[in-house]
């Protein structure tokens, strides 16, 4: 029996079927490492409180700040133009940031450093509020649903450690249990301090779906 040949336009069906896997091969990864990116935790705005030792540059425009927390421990953070300087007295607008000053600061980690974006300072120490209920969007969850990020109204993206005893609710009711938070989603979140004063924990997050 003759053998048929086969088409010759089968055969560039063909060539180019195997040709498109290929390609696929080799977009779907980056595409799928763009999707994972989009959902990657956005950069942590961490609270610090302590008192100053030593300032880097003038007081009106200073550079570096070295704050020693409640531990004892000294932690070094660089100051940029962009970051906020707010006097919380008379006495220390005159004065400026100065050694022996009490600050409240928020500062976020780049390459192994701290960036302060905003300081509050005065020369007495600053009585930091220990427990708060605030709104915002939750922009991620950690994939074992034990910390949060959410970002507020006034812009601050703050962490939240979500903890065995956290009590979860849906517009104001009781959920019944731990839920995973989507992107984008409205939380009203009463959190508390960490006994360190540089962390949130949170004691209610009431997830809500109906905001009118």
């Amino acid at each position: 029996m003759k053998r048929m040949n086969k088409p010759f336009f089968s055969r560039i069906s063909i060539i180019v079927g195997v040709v498109l896997l290929g390609l696929a091969a080799l977009v779907t990864p980056a595409s799928n490492a763009m999707a994972k990116g989009s959902l990657a935790p956005v950069r942590t705005v961490v609270e610090f409180g302590g008192q100053v030792t030593a300032v880097g540059g003038p007081t009106d425009a200073p550079t570096a700040l070295y704050v020693m927390n409640r531990t004892g421990k000294t932690v070094i953070f660089k100051v940029r133009l962009s970051t906020v300087l707010k006097p919380l007295s008379a006495e220390a607008e005159v004065e400026g940031l100065v050694p022996g000053d009490y600050v409240d600061l928020m500062a976020f980690r780049l390459k192994g450093a701290w960036i302060a974006t905003r300081i509050q300072f005065d020369v007495e120490p600053i009585v930091l509020v220990r427990q708060v209920t605030v709104t915002g969007t939750v922009t991620s969850e950690r994939a074992d649903g034990r910390r949060l990020w959410m970002k507020l109204d006034t812009g601050e993206v703050r962490a939240v450690a979500i903890l065995a005893k956290t009590v979860w609710q849906i517009d104001g009711l009781p959920a019944g249990g731990s839920m995973m938070l989507s992107r984008g989603e409205l939380v009203q979140v009463k959190m508390r301090r960490t006994a360190t004063n540089n962390g949130w924990y949170a004691l209610t997050i009431n997830l809500m779906v109906t905001t009118g």
